[in-house]
């Protein structure tokens, strides 16, 4: 998938992502590999000038945590933010790790109203 092929190789064939209920995404959602890589192909179709600003890494053996704030710029209106609007979120996204790529990710994304 265009834009997708320079970090893709990170993830296990069979890794998975698990994203808890956001404003984009109200009941939460699980994506295989397909379905991660389209979904961050789409977002960086939506979105400009995206951000991620590290706080907090954590490891032990396989595990990572990451603290990071994120923020981005809505290219086009969405149902809940117009064109322009700058959206903030801080997250928290826990990584399983196997053989040194990802294996499946969790997130806790809590946007700024």
């Amino acid at each position: 998938m265009p834009g997708t092929e320079r970090w893709s190789h990170t993830f296990t064939r069979t890794s998975r992502q698990l994203e808890w209920p956001n404003p984009f995404s109200p009941s939460g959602r699980e994506h295989d590999l397909r379905s991660m890589l389209e979904a961050a192909r789409r977002g960086a179709q939506v979105v400009r000038d995206q951000r991620y600003e590290i706080r907090n890494l954590f490891a032990k053996e396989e595990n990572v945590l990451a603290e990071l704030d994120w923020s981005a710029t809505p290219a086009v209106d969405t149902p809940k933010y117009p064109a322009g609007h700058t959206l903030r979120a801080h997250v928290a996204m826990v990584f399983r790790l196997e053989g040194g790529r990802i294996r499946h990710i969790t997130n806790y994304d809590c946007y700024e109203p």
